[in-house]
């Protein structure tokens, strides 16, 4: 379904925390690497990378030459550009990195204690519409990365399952008018 100017955005939306979802069959992560193939974006978190490239799930006390061997492996699927979530050199950071293939370019934000489902979700969506729009993909990724903050802290203590990200929306639609 490709046409010529289609871009193709693939979040491989399927683990975290060092496990599949419940309800993914074991085979799942090798079927979702096929759509890596020729994908001008992936965006994994670390887990899904590591299940995409059969790689060990390393959640912790990994380095900058782990986490660029991982973006490598993902990049050998057939991605274009790599955004891996998740990534942490530092315990009150947590960031992506950003890899076009020649080079890795990273961004931190702040790390949020709370644990909150959907933020991938998100951030991909957040991130596949500020490239249609025309930011870089680091500028992309930034951005995501920061309604998701945007996100947590608006979400409520009661609020029990996601993120309230429709409050985030101002703070989107602001970042995204300033250029």
């Amino acid at each position: 379904l490709k046409g010529e100017d289609t871009m193709i955005f693939v979040d491989p939306a399927m683990a975290d925390n060092g496990k599949l979802y419940t309800g993914f069959a074991d085979d799942f992560p090798s079927k979702m690497a096929r759509l890596c193939d020729g994908a001008d974006y992936v965006l994994p978190n670390l887990t899904e990378a590591a299940f995409l490239t059969g790689s060990e799930v390393k959640l912790s006390g990994y380095t900058r030459g782990d986490v660029e061997d991982l973006i490598a492996k993902i990049h050998a699927l057939g991605a274009k550009n790599v955004v891996l979530t998740g990534v942490s050199f530092d315990p009150s950071e947590l960031g992506s990195a950003v890899s076009d293939g020649a080079e890795i370019q990273y961004d931190f934000n702040e790390r949020l204690e709370r644990m909150s489902h959907g933020t991938g979700d998100v951030f991909a969506s957040v991130f596949a519409g500020a490239v249609m729009r025309g930011k870089t993909p680091l500028e992309s990724a930034a951005l995501a990365a920061d309604v998701v903050c945007e996100s947590i802290r608006a979400t409520d203590d009661d609020h029990w399952y996601g993120v309230s990200f429709e409050k985030a929306i101002p703070f989107l639609v602001r970042a995204l008018n300033r250029n």
